[in-house]
């Protein structure tokens, strides 16, 4: 109190004034950095999974994401040695990049054979499972998750990022074919599952 009785109130005033513009300033200041900061993490996610699709010479796929075949075994099995669901012969094994980014999911398929997950890097990712007796499972694969898991033949799945983008690698065993591929129908599957309405709706693009 003493300190102000020595001042004019001019000087007060501007002393207030000088105040606010600093408190101002700080503010816009930080945010300013944090807007940065958050714009400059973004690119930064956008550009390194971008460079993957490059680098890995990766392609859309039909069910969502990107994928790229890297592995297929040279020997094969016999159509009479594999269950009747087949349609013909299937190598022992093959294996893919897969990529999901942010807002673009996996959709509910399926396929004949056992896939498995191996996640790389990026960041979480959720699959959800409907296995053919209606049980649901949801995998969660990450740095600090699972690092694998396997989704059994027939059960329909779907899969989503949790960040801006995850890479996996998935294996299947017999080895892949497009006609053992199959789409989700959202109606169909609805009748099928209806206790799974919501997920469906949410994971389903057609």
């Amino acid at each position: 109190m003493n300190i102000l009785k020595g001042l004019s109130f001019t000087t007060l005033i501007k002393s207030v004034e000088n105040g606010i513009e600093f408190l101002l300033n700080t503010i816009n200041y930080l945010t300013l950095y944090f807007c940065k900061t958050t714009l400059f993490t973004k690119l930064h996610h956008m550009s390194e999974h971008n460079n993957l699709v490059n680098k890995l010479n990766l392609k859309a796929h039909p069910e969502g994401g990107y994928y790229k075949e890297v592995f297929r075994s040279s020997e094969s099995i016999s159509k009479a040695a594999l269950p009747e669901r087949f349609s013909g012969a299937r190598n022992y094994i093959t294996s893919i990049y897969f990529l999901l980014e942010k807002d673009y999911f996996s959709a509910f398929h399926r396929i004949q054979s056992d896939e498995l997950w191996y996640f790389h890097r990026g960041a979480d990712l959720n699959i959800h499972v409907i296995m053919e007796d209606g049980t649901y499972k949801c995998y969660e694969l990450g740095a600090e998750r699972d690092l694998q898991c396997c989704i059994p033949a027939l059960s329909w799945f779907a899969a989503e990022t949790k960040g801006n983008y995850s890479l996996v690698s998935c294996a299947v065993a017999p080895g892949f074919d497009f006609s053992d591929f199959e789409l989700a129908e959202k109606s169909k599957l609805s009748i099928i599952y209806p206790q799974h309405q919501q997920l469906i709706d949410q994971f389903c693009r057609k």
